[in-house]
């Protein structure tokens, strides 16, 4: 009937009515602004707290919107509350207080990192894992303990106790939490402050008490380990004095006769290789991208650090391909 105002059936309906196509239009763009800042927060989540907290608000702001069509719009203080705090968390994870890694390293190495373990993890460590999968998805962790099961394989015969191992480049422990299950103590090393607290949750939540966290530049070298590895680590570092450093540290590390599995990417350096390290990030493939891509190194290069570093390599598997370890031990120095 002209003249007659539209009745509201429900919020959508009467939003229409009251501010016409702009004000629903506004409306659907702060649900769906809500609905990404809770996946934004879950994604940088660094504990199971905050993942229910985001999951928990996710789910009510979902089911506050199904309610909405079928009840009218000053009956939705709740949608509202919901969408304040959906923007106050994502506020709040978004201005705390960098950890010093990132302040250290700015966009480098460090920087980059801390950024990944803030994005998704455990996408950033084994990159064929789907983005935004469970942070406790148990696939992650069982990839995890077939790699220690066939690391400690690829040492038989030459590990002879198994009471310190070290782990450069841990994460969020997908390697160490197997390992600390084998050995009495393990030193787990990373350059990301958030990689080392999700590592530190998920050993409390796996009943695991013997690991202990250190960053880069603190004294896990000072243990006497009988068991040093890395996997997946080393060849996301461009800068060969990096890897050196590392070298000369788990030289000074290792027992007697310790021994240390070191896996590197040896590839040849083909043409499309070189071509795609000089292309920008923006035009790149996530995991072509700089920080996360693999770094190819020549064999020949990697036998003149260990050398350097006195280390002579005892055993080799897989050469020239993306995973070929080299699994080596302290320098035996001639007696004067």
């Amino acid at each position: 009937v002209a003249g007659q105002a539209l009745e509201k059936h429900n919020t959508y309906a009467g939003l229409f009515a009251e501010l016409g196509p702009p004000g629903i239009a506004v409306f659907l763009a702060l649900l769906a602004a809500g609905f990404r800042a809770l996946v934004r927060v879950r994604r940088r989540a660094i504990d199971s707290e905050e993942v229910a907290l985001a999951d928990g608000l996710f789910a009510a702001l979902a089911g506050t919107v199904v309610i909405a069509g079928f009840t009218e719009a000053d009956r939705q203080v709740f949608l509202w509350w919901i969408l304040g705090l959906a923007f106050g968390l994502a506020a709040a994870q978004a201005s705390a207080p960098e950890p010093q890694a990132v302040a250290r390293g700015g966009e480098g190495g460090g920087g980059r990192w801390e950024r990944f373990a803030r994005e998704d993890a455990e996408s950033y460590i084994l990159t064929e894992r789907a983005r935004g999968a469970s942070a406790h998805d148990s696939s992650f962790f069982a990839s995890g303990r077939r790699d220690v099961d066939r690391m400690l394989v690829e040492v038989d015969g030459l590990l002879e106790r198994t009471g310190v191992a070290v782990e450069i480049g841990c994460g969020v422990g997908r390697l160490t939490i197997p390992i600390a299950r084998k050995f009495e103590s393990v030193a787990a090393v990373d350059i990301a402050p958030t990689m080392l607290a999700k590592l530190m949750r998920n050993c409390e939540r796996e009943g695991v008490s013997n690991v202990r966290a250190f960053a880069p530049d603190e004294d896990w070298d000072a243990v006497r380990a009988d068991f040093v590895y890395s996997r997946l680590v080393f060849q996301h570092l461009d800068e060969s004095d990096e890897i050196r450093e590392y070298l000369r540290r788990i030289a000074g590390a290792l027992a007697e006769n310790g021994v240390a599995h070191l896996q590197f990417d040896t590839r040849p350096a083909s043409a499309a290789y070189m071509i795609r390290n000089r292309l920008p990030d923006a035009v790149l493939p996530r995991t072509w991208r700089r920080g996360i891509r693999r770094i190819r190194r020549s064999p020949d290069e990697l036998y003149l650090f260990f050398a350097d570093c006195g280390l002579e390599v005892v055993r080799e598997l897989r050469p020239g391909t993306e995973d070929h370890v080299f699994i080596v031990k302290n320098a035996v120095r001639p007696s004067r």
